[in-house]
């Protein structure tokens, strides 16, 4: 029986382990290189320069002094300013002194100093650089024993394997292909991802566009939230010198409400560790050492906050509350996804509604055609009876759209400008068609009484409406009819200005008529 309570006891997690595996397994589709691993990624992602790789050396118990050169190895030679990190790689000690990389393959390349180790670094990354199926299988890296602060790591519990990724905004063309198969092949399999950024450029992280990653603050137990570069803004050395800033607790909190400013107000950011890595923490040790022995404990205090929140990441507590995350962020999508057809419903009906009014504009132009045919075949049909021809009939001004007859699209100054140009152009031609037609009309009348013929010439008046407005786009409805009235009020001077240059044409050419 006791054995038996024992086993239960040592057991009591196993259906909660499988049933998270078979979770997984069906929420994710695993990539080949992922399905066989068994060990759980804790992936870092940021931008380039951010410190990520600095962050995982200390992690892995890289010793203070020897962090700068070891840092500049793994460059391969590169300038400042690009990634270190060409690939997906996972770094380990040693067990002796030498360097060993071990290639996605299988191979394995050995180098007994350091130099050697950076032209081997240099080497890989030419190689990636310029294929374009390099694999995304991570490359393990081995550092010399050396190295390592072996003290601090005998106290740790546990061993902690990190997989340190490329930066998400290469500068280089030929690393784009490949950064961005390293992290959509593991972003979604990482149990734990740092999301990485500099203090002073928090709003990047309310930007993040990349699958995977955008949604981290709606995965609070997937994901954490590392700054750095913290103590180089001024305003935070002026609050800690003003005693605003005054503890661990406080220092951290000031970054959070930061945060939290600028996330929706449904997201909410509460593991962030603000920390110093690298030039810039020595830096300020050099140029204020009073400013950094006072906030030195504060950033140990920060880091091994960090690091505790690591080791716990495989505790069947947590992975039950990232399946919950995961099905809240899942019923949030559904609900964007619903959102986005919405608004894309929205847009097809508006376009529906353009092409309706477009539609009712050719019908209008239909029917004045069919009138004017109509009055050709009249022409053709009573073309002997003078009394017809006697009065000519104006043609009417072509009314432009009003305000609710018009698409988003049209309520614009420029919009309102080619209208009156094309009614003008309209008056012009019904003018011209007007006056052709009477001259024909007149001619068939002339040669049934043997009359000379001699038709009449017309020139149109041609106008211009100036509209003067600062901003080219109607935001009412009042200052839109003011520039339609003006438009309108300029048709109908022209028009009254041709019937009055008409009328005594056609005066002057009946009273020939009449006198023969």
């Amino acid at each position: 029986m006791h054995q038996l309570l024992s086993n239960l006891e040592e057991d009591r997690w196993s259906w909660v382990k499988e049933g998270i595996n078979e979770f997984r397994e069906g929420f994710l589709r695993l990539s080949p290189s992922q399905s066989t691993k068994k060990e759980a990624l804790i992936g870092v992602y940021g931008p380039t320069q951010v410190g990520k790789t600095t962050l995982i050396l200390k992690i892995l118990g890289i010793r203070n002094d020897k962090m700068k050169e070891l840092s500049n190895a793994l460059r391969g030679k590169r300038t400042i300013g690009n990634s270190a990190t060409i690939t997906a790689t996972i770094y380990h000690r040693s067990t002796d002194n030498s360097f060993l990389i071990v290639y996605p393959n299988g191979e394995e390349k050995q180098f007994l100093t350091l130099k050697e180790f950076e032209q081997g670094m240099e080497e890989l990354r030419v190689f990636v650089e310029n294929d374009r199926h390099y694999s995304t299988k991570p490359i393990h890296i081995f550092f010399s024993e050396s190295y390592f602060d072996l003290i601090e790591i005998d106290t740790r519990t546990q061993n902690i394997t990190i997989l340190d990724l490329p930066g998400d905004d290469s500068r280089e063309e030929r690393e784009l292909r490949h950064v961005d198969r390293c992290l959509r092949e593991y972003l979604p399999h990482c149990r734990l991802c740092l999301v990485m950024e500099i203090g002073g450029q928090m709003v990047n992280l309310t930007q993040i566009t990349r699958e995977h990653v955008r949604d981290w603050s709606y995965l609070p137990e997937q994901f954490r939230v590392v700054l750095t570069r913290t103590l180089t803004s001024s305003s935070v050395r002026e609050k800690i010198n003003q005693k605003t800033i005054y503890s661990t607790a406080s220092y951290i909190e000031h970054f959070k409400y930061e945060l939290n400013r600028l996330l929706k107000k449904e997201r909410r950011v509460e593991r962030l560790y603000p920390l110093e890595l690298g030039d810039s923490w020595q830096g300020l040790k050099k140029s204020v050492p009073d400013f950094y022995n006072m906030v030195s404990p504060w950033i140990d205090e920060v880091y091994e906050q960090l690091l505790e929140d690591i080791k716990a990441v495989e505790s069947p507590e947590r992975e039950i509350i990232q399946l919950l995350n995961l099905e809240d962020l899942a019923q949030k999508r559904k609900q964007e996804e619903n959102l986005n057809l919405k608004r894309q419903i929205d847009s097809v009906k508006k376009k529906q509604e353009d092409v309706e009014i477009s539609i009712k504009s050719y019908e209008k132009r239909i029917e004045q055609v069919n009138d004017e045919i109509k009055q050709l075949e009249d022409l053709a049909t009573n073309k002997s009876r003078l009394k017809k021809y006697k009065q000519f009939k104006f043609p009417a001004i072509y009314g432009i759209a009003s305000w609710s007859n018009r698409s988003s699209r049209e309520k614009y100054v420029s919009s309102l400008q080619n209208d009156f140009s094309d009614c003008l152009n309209q008056l012009r031609k019904d003018y011209e068609k007007a006056v052709k037609l009477w001259n024909q009309s007149l001619r068939f009348v002339v040669n049934d009484y043997g009359l000379p013929f001699s038709p009449i010439s017309f020139t149109f008046i041609e106008e211009y409406c100036s509209i003067d407005r600062m901003f080219n786009r109607y935001f009412r409805e009042s200052t839109f009819l003011e520039d339609r009235n003006r438009c309108e009020m300029v048709l109908k001077r022209v028009s009254e200005k041709i019937v009055t240059k008409l009328h005594g044409l056609f005066k002057g050419k009946w009273m020939n008529f009449l006198c023969r």
